[in-house]
């Protein structure tokens, strides 16, 4: 990549690159050393302080649908788009297993996943009031676009109650429900097969969770 690595510059040496491989920086790590008796490493602000200084702009919202839009339309799908933020646990939930198998390679089938973040991509927030109906403000949301981006179906109930990550029998009902008025080439023992592995997960964490509030059977020690 053509990094210039000044002499004597001992490791690590951090580099940083934008997406066409263009060095962003390059510099050595002994500015960001800790440099207080009886403590080594290095310091973290020091090192946030360098990330944040060269990390990439903000994409807007409405050139990454536009972006996935196009995409979806070359390859004949529709785009599974949702939003959520950095304080969303649901968020987190709903990206990992968007992201697991057998979910993704099922759901590559028909959809393109696009996040947007709501605090961190430009105009995400009002892409989300335009596609939403107003009530609550619960994330993540999601809706199923076709190529023109239309909403096919959304992660709200018939109540208008929004789902976030289907959690429960009826919320799974409900994204089975999106899948099979949206989809085009999911068939139906796909959507039977994303919903047990919703099903399996949130019964796995409900033991986890058990398990964690289950006291221990050791005697405290003495």
């Amino acid at each position: 990549y053509g990094v210039d690595i000044a002499r004597g510059a001992g490791i690590p040496y951090l580099t940083i690159l934008d997406t066409d491989g263009n060095v962003v920086a390059s510099q050595g790590t002994a500015s960001l050393e800790v440099r207080k008796r009886r403590r080594k490493g290095h310091d973290p602000a020091k090192v946030l302080d360098l990330l944040v200084a060269n990390q990439a702009p903000y994409p807007s919202a409405e050139v990454v649908l536009s972006a996935a839009l196009a995409d979806a339309k070359a390859q004949e799908k529709h785009v599974f788009l949702y939003f959520s933020a950095p304080g969303s646990a649901a968020g987190r939930d709903l990206q990992s297993w968007l992201e697991s198998a057998p979910a993704a390679p099922l759901l590559a089938k028909d959809l393109l996943i696009v996040k947007i973040d709501v605090q961190r991509t430009i105009g995400g927030k009002d892409l989300l009031w335009c596609l939403r109906e107003d009530g609550e403000k619960s994330l993540p949301w999601f809706a199923v676009l076709d190529v023109d981006g239309n909403p096919l179906a959304t992660s709200e109930g018939a109540d208008g109650k929004n789902v976030q990550f289907p959690s429960d029998p009826a919320e799974i009902a409900h994204f089975q429900g999106v899948l099979r008025k949206s989809a085009t080439r999911l068939a139906e023992v796909d959507v039977e097969a994303l919903g047990s592995s919703l099903t399996d997960l949130c019964e796995k964490a409900a033991q986890d969770k058990a398990l964690e509030k289950t006291p221990s059977d050791e005697p405290a020690g003495g």
